[in-house]
């Protein structure tokens, strides 16, 4: 199941297997009660969407920050000075 949100896609099952994927609920429980004076042991289920090859591979331990900070460490420094010059100002 989708961990948040509505699910958008829902499939019909048939012996735990994938018979059809149909948007929006209704329109999946109408093909359903149509599939089912012919097929018996369908049933619908919400499709959690699948995530994206490049979401999965950024996600891991940080590992975009990490890049973002290999490219761009002009604007780290230009941060930090900003930030240690404005604590020494402080005291």
């Amino acid at each position: 199941m989708a961990a948040k949100g509505y699910p958008m896609k829902w499939g019909i099952m048939l012996h735990d297997k994938m018979y059809n994927q149909v948007y929006g609920k209704k329109r999946a429980y109408e093909l359903l009660y149509s599939l089912s004076s012919c097929v018996n042991g369908l049933y619908v289920m919400p499709v959690a969407p699948k995530l994206k090859k490049v979401q999965a591979e950024l996600s891991k331990s940080g590992e975009y920050y990490k890049k973002w900070r290999a490219k761009n460490k002009e604007k780290i420094r230009a941060y930090q000075r900003e930030y240690r010059s404005k604590q020494r100002n402080k005291s």
